[in-house]
Parts: structure tokens; C-alpha cells; sequence
């Protein structure tokens, strides 16, 4: 993306097979245990604060734009 300013600005989006909705409607949330789910929570928050520290833009907080290891 090039504003009129003549800065540049680059979307890089990586490719994953699944999602965590995708992952979530397989597994069904009750398979995950409680431990798994605080895990899961904090890596998201982790990532938004990243993102936020650093200005980048993100699309919202959907299952479906989640992906991870």
C-alpha cells in the first residue's frame, strides 16, 4: 500500500490449513481442559499486545483469524 505521502507500507499474511474455530468445532471446547484454555487466552492476549506495542494493524477478534501452533 502506497499513501499519497509516498510512504510504503507492506500486508504480509501467512497461510494456515486450520483455525482455531475450525480446531474448536472439531476438538469441541469441552475436550480442552482448563489448563489448555488459560494457555490458549494467554497466547491471543500475548499477540494483540505485540500487534498494539508495535502500531500494526489487525483484523478483529474472531475464532476464524485465529491461528497458531
Amino acid at each position: 500500500i502506497t499513501l499519497s505521502s509516498g510512504k510504503t507500507y507492506a500486508i504480509v499474511m501467512e497461510y494456515y490449513d486450520n483455525d482455531l474455530k475450525h480446531v474448536l468445532d472439531t476438538m469441541g471446547p469441552k475436550l480442552l481442559k482448563e489448563g489448555d484454555k488459560k494457555w490458549l487466552l494467554f497466547q491471543l492476549l500475548q499477540g494483540i499486545e505485540y500487534m498494539h506495542e508495535r502500531w500494526y494493524l489487525h483484523s478483529g477478534g474472531r475464532a476464524n483469524s485465529a491461528a497458531g501452533d
